[in-house]
């Protein structure tokens, strides 16, 4: 990619990102930083950076110096002629991305499913997490690079997201099951009054709107 490839594909890009790559032609700086020149952003900023890196125009340089906390990412330019290369080598190792119509509330259904299904899925989960155990320990090894640690950082930290909705979607169930159980016994009406069956389908039809759906 030579001077004028690379003005025409700045270009295309928001003017954000335009910042951004901008401010980084004097050399490296973190996130803080970036978050300032762009008007003082108080997000992330994590989808520039992620379409900036798409296109091989920046790549992660590691991570600024802090005694506590999560240290800011460092960001800085990529030659011109490596910029085709590194956007081959960004793709390659991506880390995956929530859809953005996976929310929670959109994705809850219960459904019949079978149980071999989730004995393997939670087989795989106990392998998986045996791999945090090595990371935890290769983390000090001086033959893996800071832009390894700093992209094996973001996609753990990505996977404590993926954890957090587990952990809730656990909870709306569990917190199904208990109103379904509560539906049943409002519904066993042997031995009430007529005013105590009335105020029992009352409370059925309440609970019953706050039901997650079935397939």
């Amino acid at each position: 990619m030579d001077t004028d490839d690379r003005d025409v594909l700045v270009q295309t890009l928001g003017s954000t990102e335009q910042q951004i790559y901008a401010a980084l032609e004097h050399g490296r700086l973190s996130s803080t930083d970036l978050r300032q020149v762009a008007g003082g952003r108080s997000d992330g900023m994590t989808a520039e950076f992620n379409r900036l890196m798409e296109h091989g125009l920046i790549r992660l340089a590691g991570r600024e110096a802090r005694a506590r906390g999560i240290a800011p990412r460092l960001f800085e330019r990529v030659p011109l002629a490596d910029v085709e290369a590194q956007a081959e080598k960004y793709v390659a190792r991506r880390p995956r991305r929530r859809k953005a119509g996976s929310k929670l509330a959109e994705m809850r259904r219960r459904q019949q499913g079978e149980f071999q299904g989730w004995h393997r899925t939670r087989k795989r989960l106990l392998e998986e997490t045996q791999l945090l155990t090595h990371i935890e320990k290769q983390a000090f090894w001086e033959s893996v690079p800071e832009d390894e640690l700093a992209l094996v950082l973001d996609e753990i930290l990505e996977l404590r997201e993926w954890a957090d909705a587990a952990i809730e979607a656990i909870g709306e169930r569990n917190a199904d099951d208990a109103t379904r159980a509560k539906i049943e016994k409002l519904l066993a009406t042997n031995g009430r009054t007529k005013a105590e069956e009335d105020n029992a389908r009352a409370a059925v039809n309440r609970l019953s709107a706050k039901l997650i759906p079935s397939d």
